[in-house]
């Protein structure tokens, strides 16, 4: 896959972002944003939406890409989506893979998630539950095995969507909306590619209300 130059950091650069990604926890006194140091997921998307999304988190998540490749298709309309997603701390940069903009926006649930996180005295056997609490999850007590890896199902939005979580925190299946998400492949000894992360120096601020 091909990517504009322009659009994106060099290597060096890069290499400077990842230290001051780094460098941004440490001043959070080592916040964790998750219990997993590193991993990759790749999923299933059945449902009104098809097509396959990956996941990578890396340094507890301080970084995170989300790769989507997914068709929508209803009343006879169909919409294809070929989008990357990197957040960094509280900023999420969405890059159309298709025309290659960029745009970033402040993640509106980053305060609340660290705040989660710092109650639970940033233990890491705790940031998982947390972070399941910051986003009004509840535990239904159902287990599945997915993907090699044992979740067990919350529900949220009012019963409207069920999550299938580890113990650690990571989602294997979300069925929301008539739109099931199933983990199909699941490694946890890195956060799969570096070039994945790569944050584009063109990125257009966009405003959500309410949200500085």
């Amino acid at each position: 896959m091909t990517k504009p130059g322009s659009k994106f950091l060099h290597t060096a650069m890069l290499g400077i972002g990842i230290a001051a990604t780094i460098d941004y926890a440490d001043a959070e006194s080592d916040l964790r944003l998750h219990p997993v140091e590193h991993y990759r997921i790749q999923y299933e998307q059945t449902g009104m939406m098809t097509g396959t999304i990956e996941r990578g988190c890396r340094n507890w998540c301080a970084e995170q890409v989300e790769i989507t490749n997914t068709t929508v298709s209803m009343m006879g309309v169909t919409q294809k989506t070929r989008t990357r997603a990197v957040t960094v701390g509280d900023k999420i940069y969405n890059i159309n893979l298709e025309n290659g903009k960029a745009t970033v926006t402040t993640n509106p649930m980053y305060a609340t998630i660290v705040q989660q996180i710092k109650n639970s005295g940033n233990d890491p056997k705790q940031v998982a539950k947390a972070w399941l609490k910051a986003m009004g999850f509840s535990s239904t007590g159902n287990a599945r095995a997915i993907a090699g890896e044992t979740c067990t199902d919350y529900t949220g939005m009012g019963g409207m969507a069920t999550s299938c979580m580890t113990d650690d925190g990571l989602m294997l299946r979300t069925e929301a909306m008539g739109m099931v998400q199933t983990a199909t492949d699941v490694d946890r000894s890195s956060g799969g590619n570096s070039a994945d992360y790569q944050i584009p120096t063109n990125a257009q601020a966009v405003q959500i209300p309410g949200i500085n």
